[in-house]
């Protein structure tokens, strides 16, 4: 064994004893679970767990430490993407699992130095460097975190880390199983023999470590430019070099990481015909490129409006039009949300996600979009002293003054005065429930957070 290997082993074994022992997991729980944190199969929620906390993280300590922590069954949820695919199965961990889970994921990414790289950030690499070449290639891997074989992963990790407790941490999040809401305590259950379950906080680690080696093969080589987020691999080369490259990459994947290249998704083509990656549509443009946003997130993107409006004209005046102009506005611009423990702030939203788009027609025709159907729905009276947004402004805000912006909605910024006025006067919370600074956070978790976080649902699945 080398003297570096030694080293990552020792790091390994510190990184462990700094992030489970009590003092780390006090101060770390706020950061970890807030109160849009899903309950798992126990149904513990935030509000019992915080009452039980300092016993729960004993625990967690004394287990962890002397290696004989137990996961708990996942709790199923399924996704649909649309009516003719199967839905995503999603395992979500208990409480307590997840702050387990979210320390073993930070001692991942410290030992094996991963970098997880943004959309945008790919984004952005693509339009330079796919201009360096004529040909791209795109590679689809079938059922990706379903395939991760545990002998392989398990390999790589142990080539960093041999401390046993933290390999059985590993190996009991991945062989443990997941079960439906109605599952008895009695019912028979298999562990989980491959695959890594989506959903849990160690999954996409998990996955970058497992293609680590081939991003780094891919990364050196001065013939193509490779780029990989998760599943989704798009190589830009010659014409010339595209079936040896193509050939070379997919037989790596097949018989090393013992994956399986969906052939008819994987295919290749000249650039200046175009091509997509991640929900952007990526054109040659004379000698520029175009950057659009992909058709079908266009679509959702006006369903989720339409579906809007029709949810405030179902409700017979029950929602206000300040509160319907608020989540409006919310959809259009996003939401930054500042993770103090962190020093990072996590953004919300369809713009966010496309904010690489260098051709913003499509803007124009959302904030169009959105002018017909408040006019077709009666409301310009209604909305006559209300701010509603516009997506081609929140592009520039967000693209060009996204620190300084005041456009864009910043919960964080609001004390609990704020809050209360915001729920009270536009979200319509009658102030006998406000009268307390608990039930201001509970019904602002319920109004405001968890809509933002449902943000999401807006580029689920664009790519």
């Amino acid at each position: 064994m080398f003297w570096g290997e030694l080293n990552f082993m020792a790091q390994a074994s510190q990184i462990f004893k700094r992030k489970y022992n009590l003092k780390t997991l006090n101060s770390s729980y706020e950061g970890i679970i807030n109160k849009t944190t899903a309950s798992g199969i126990d149904k513990i929620t935030k509000y019992t767990f915080d009452k039980i906390k300092d016993e729960q993280l004993k625990l967690i300590n004394k287990k962890v430490v002397n290696g004989n922590y137990k996961f708990t069954y996942y709790k199923e949820k399924l996704i649909l993407k649309n009516r003719n695919s199967l839905p995503r199965m999603i395992s979500v961990p208990t409480i307590r699992d997840r702050i387990v889970m979210k320390l073993l994921h930070e001692l991942l990414m410290e030992t094996f130095e991963i970098k997880m790289r943004l959309v945008q950030t790919i984004i952005s690499e693509i339009i330079v460097e796919s201009a360096k070449y004529d040909s791209y290639i795109k590679i689809d891997i079938q059922n990706f975190f379903g395939s991760i074989k545990h002998e392989v992963l398990m390999k790589k990790i142990k080539t960093k880390i041999r401390k046993k407790e933290i390999i059985e941490l590993i190996n009991g999040a991945i062989i443990n199983s997941t079960v439906n809401q109605y599952h008895r305590k009695k019912d028979v259950v298999e562990k989980n023999k491959t695959g890594v379950p989506q959903g849990v906080p160690i999954a996409n680690v998990l996955a970058e470590i497992y293609m680590k080696e081939l991003d780094g093969n891919s990364n050196v080589n001065s013939n193509f430019s490779y780029f990989r987020y998760v599943d989704d691999i798009i190589i830009f080369c010659k014409s010339s070099d595209s079936e040896k490259i193509k050939k070379k990459i997919t037989s790596y994947i097949e018989k090393d990481l013992l994956l399986h290249v969906h052939k008819d998704k994987t295919y290749d083509g000249k650039i200046e015909s175009g091509f997509s990656f991640l929900g952007y549509e990526i054109q040659k443009d004379g000698l520029n490129l175009k950057c659009r946003v992909k058709e079908e997130s266009v679509l959702k993107m006006e369903n989720s409006i339409v579906s809007l409006f029709i949810k405030y004209k179902k409700s017979n005046g029950k929602m206000s039009p300040k509160e319907f102009a608020f989540y409006l506005n919310l959809k259009i611009t996003g939401s930054i949300i500042e993770d103090t423990e962190r020093g990072k702030n996590k953004k919300y939203g369809w713009l966010f996600f496309y904010s690489q788009i260098n051709d913003i027609k499509i803007l124009y025709h959302l904030d169009h979009l959105v002018k017909c159907f408040i006019e077709k729905h009666d409301l310009n009276e209604a909305l006559k002293n209300i701010e509603v947004k516009r997506f081609v402004k929140s592009y520039y805000e967000i693209t060009q003054r996204r620190s300084k912006s005041n456009y864009i909605f910043r919960p964080n910024k609001l004390n609990i005065k704020q809050k209360k006025v915001l729920l009270n006067r536009t979200l319509g919370v009658p102030l006998q429930k406000l009268n307390s600074d608990e039930n201001v956070e509970k019904y602002f978790n319920l109004k405001v957070n968890r809509k933002i976080k449902e943000l999401e649902e807006d580029i689920q699945f664009s790519y």
